[in-house]
């Protein structure tokens, strides 16, 4: 149901300079009811060194971690190994990038926007996979997403923390709305994922949404509490 712009590809191959290393990124449109609903456009930008934590920061990468609109280099994928992960079905692609950027030295943001995004309300991104396949993808985004803070010599920005937290959120949340877990086996699992990562729901999951600050509330009081919340609102 996508499409693209007649010189989509010439545009981006124009900023092609060869370099193995090097990810090359451009913005695209969301199109809905066949019209344009959202341009999302960089600026001319090259990122190297402590400079990627920009693109983890104001530029909040992983939210543009589709793999359209962007140059790849076939011989590091290669050499790399890099694969989608089938156990994933929701943001591999997302996966797919950060595993690529972690054997870059260069991210260059380009003009242009000539992917055409067709917007769907049945789109599997909206859907939630059982919880095994949610939780994985958690665990293999904090794992990726600390790897290249390291690599490139910065924290783990504040932004890429809340995407995780949201992550791990929709993991949870993935148990109630699949209605895949007996009373004791979701309890067990709150309980697990509250001794490892507490602290780290308590200062990076941020909802806007009341229902779901009342839901975080609960997962810091009492694990039993948390499950009612969520048995009541997910089914």
């Amino acid at each position: 149901d996508d499409y693209v712009d007649a010189n989509y590809l010439e545009c981006l191959y124009k900023h092609n300079d060869y370099a193995e290393k090097t990810l090359i990124i451009q913005g695209l449109k969301q199109i809905s009811n066949n019209r344009i609903a959202n341009n999302i456009e960089f600026a001319k930008e090259t990122l190297t060194g402590k400079d990627v934590e920009k693109a983890f920061d104001g530029l909040r990468i992983f939210e543009h971690g589709y793999t359209v609109a962007k140059l790849y280099n076939n011989r590091m994928i290669q050499q790399k190994n890099i694969r989608f992960d089938k156990d994933i079905s929701y943001s591999e692609d997302m996966l797919f990038m950060m595993e690529y950027i972690l054997g870059c030295e260069t991210i260059k943001f380009v003009e242009g926007s000539g992917y055409n995004y067709v917007v769907d309300a049945s789109n599997l991104s909206l859907k939630y996979n059982q919880f095994e396949s949610e939780y994985h993808l958690f665990n293999k985004y904090d794992k990726l997403n600390n790897a290249i803070a390291q690599k490139f010599s910065f924290k783990p920005t504040e932004n890429s923390l809340r995407n995780g937290a949201l992550i791990l959120m929709r993991s949870l949340y993935s148990i109630y709305i699949n209605k895949s877990k007996n009373s004791k086996d979701r309890l067990n699992i709150i309980k697990r994922i509250r001794k490892k990562k507490y602290t780290y729901i308590k200062e990076y999951y941020k909802p806007q949404i009341v229902l779901f600050k009342v839901i975080k509330l609960a997962f810091t009081i009492h694990p039993l509490l948390f499950d009612t919340i969520c048995r009541i609102k997910f089914r």
